[in-house]
Formats: structure tokens, C-alpha cells, sequence
């Protein structure tokens, strides 16, 4: 009877080695299947927090391109002087009078006319309601010569027309910028 006892003893004892074994691996498996789910979760997370730092940096670059003053660096300059070789005649620079980016981007786009050789006169206006640079004159070629010009150098013109120019020839109005005044996406 003892034998009988510890036979079963050891056929318990066997089972519920085998038991705890299973149970082990069991909870090993499900363990290493848990930290699979929260590893993928992780980095799911991460690559979701990734794209929104990105489309941040994004909204904030084009934020800043709409704030940034309008400059006319020395490469434009040298682009606005080879197109306007040729030209004949007055240019009349005009800004807005309070709005110092408009200002200044006036100031450096005279330079660049008499750095070209081009005879300009210079003019602050009381004109507080000018947006971008538009061209005007008379002489329709003059006009488009001004304003492929100033395209060429990079400059966005927002309107060139034919209409009397009281000063010179040409008359380019340099006005607040245009893209400053509107934040919202483009449309």
C-alpha cells in the first residue's frame, strides 16, 4: 500500500510538474504575444506622433513663407539688370508709406533698376491700400519689358496694365504684401 501511495505520489507530482511546465511556456508565449501587441501599439504611436510633427513643421514653414519680408537679393538683382538691357525710358518706384516690409523690398528694387542703368525716380505715397507690385504705363511694350523683368528676377507681379503714367514711363507700385494678409490654406 505504500508503494500504491508513493506511485501516485509520483504520478501527481509528475502531472503537476507537467502542469506548471505547460503553464509556464502558456504564460511565456502569451508574455512575448503581449509584448508583440504593445511593441506594434508603440510603434504605431510613434509613427502616428511622427507624421503629426512633420505636417507641424509643415504649417509652420509655410507660415513662415507668408510672413517672410520680400527681398531682392544680389542673383535677382543680376536677373533684373540682364532683362531690362535695352530699355529705354523712366521707371517711377512707388510704395505704400507705413508698412516697412514694403518698404524696404521698394528701396532694394530701386537699387536694382539704377544698379541696371535704368533712370528711376522714387516715391512714398500716402497709398495705404496697394497690395503686391503691379505695373502700369502707356507704352504697352515698356510695360511688358518692366514686367517680364521683374518676373524674371523672381518678383510676383499682380497686375500690368496700360493706363496714363503721370511721372515717367513706367510706374511700378510696390504695395503691402499680398500673402501676409491671409493665413487661412490655400484654396
Amino acid at each position: 500500500m505504500l508503494q500504491t501511495f508513493a506511485s501516485w505520489a509520483l504520478i501527481i507530482a509528475l502531472v503537476s510538474g507537467c502542469i506548471a511546465a505547460a503553464a509556464g511556456f502558456v504564460g511565456t508565449i502569451a508574455g512575448n504575444r503581449a509584448a508583440s501587441l504593445s511593441d506594434a501599439d508603440a510603434n504605431l504611436r510613434i509613427a502616428n506622433a511622427n507624421a503629426r510633427a512633420d505636417e507641424a513643421r509643415l504649417e509652420a514653414e509655410r507660415i513662415r513663407l507668408k510672413l517672410a519680408w520680400r527681398r531682392v537679393p544680389p542673383g535677382q538683382a543680376e536677373k533684373l539688370k540682364a532683362a531690362m538691357l535695352g530699355f529705354e525710358g523712366k521707371v517711377n518706384l512707388q510704395t505704400v508709406e507705413l508698412d516697412p516690409e514694403a518698404y524696404l523690398f521698394w528701396r532694394e528694387l530701386s537699387e536694382a533698376f539704377k544698379t541696371s542703368g535704368v533712370e528711376t525716380l522714387d516715391f512714398v505715397g500716402p497709398n495705404s491700400r496697394a497690395f503686391g507690385v503691379t505695373v502700369k504705363g502707356e507704352d504697352g511694350v515698356k510695360v511688358e519689358q518692366v514686367a517680364r523683368a521683374l518676373l524674371a528676377a523672381g518678383v510676383a507681379v499682380h497686375g500690368a496694365r496700360i493706363e496714363k503714367s503721370i511721372f515717367a514711363d513706367v510706374e511700378i507700385m510696390v504695395g503691402s504684401k499680398l500673402d501676409a494678409w491671409d493665413l487661412s490654406e490655400p484654396h
